[in-house]
């Protein structure tokens, strides 16, 4: 009986750990939410200043964030976002590794293809598919 509830207890928290991974930022001012992590990517929407993001992870050095916005999906440069941290706001570049704020890279065909088909500029997905975020140049 003891095995059971020790098991039950471990997947209650195994089940709640995606929960507790999310970290909330706040956008410092009106920013664009783009459809990957350069600026030469097409807007999704404009968030207004002090919105509350989820984030799901960022690029090395916390340059660029995936993040949500309601339904909206897409990156924010991390200089424009913050995080409560000891109950004051933070620069997110100090934020984020205290929060464990994973690094992520980003996949172009998957992203793309999961958050922006319904979109108009997705059509233009091969040639968006060339721009080349590392190096900030066209293949």
């Amino acid at each position: 009986m003891k095995h059971l509830i020790a098991a039950a207890a471990i997947a209650a928290l195994a089940g709640a750990a995606p929960a507790l991974a999310q970290t909330h930022a706040i956008t410092t001012t009106a920013v664009n939410l783009r459809s990957g992590p350069d600026l030469n990517y097409p807007p999704v929407v404009v968030l207004p200043p002090n919105t509350a993001v989820v984030v799901y992870g960022c690029m090395n050095a916390w340059s660029w964030c995936d993040v949500s916005w309601g339904p909206q999906r897409g990156w924010i440069a991390g200089a424009y976002l913050t995080a409560m941290w000891e109950n004051q706001r933070r620069p997110w570049q100090y934020a984020a590794p205290r929060y464990n704020v994973p690094i992520v890279t980003f996949n172009f065909g998957n992203y793309w293809d999961n958050h922006y088909r319904g979109r108009n500029w997705y059509r233009q997905r091969d040639r968006w598919n060339r721009w080349d975020h590392d190096r900030r140049r066209w293949r």
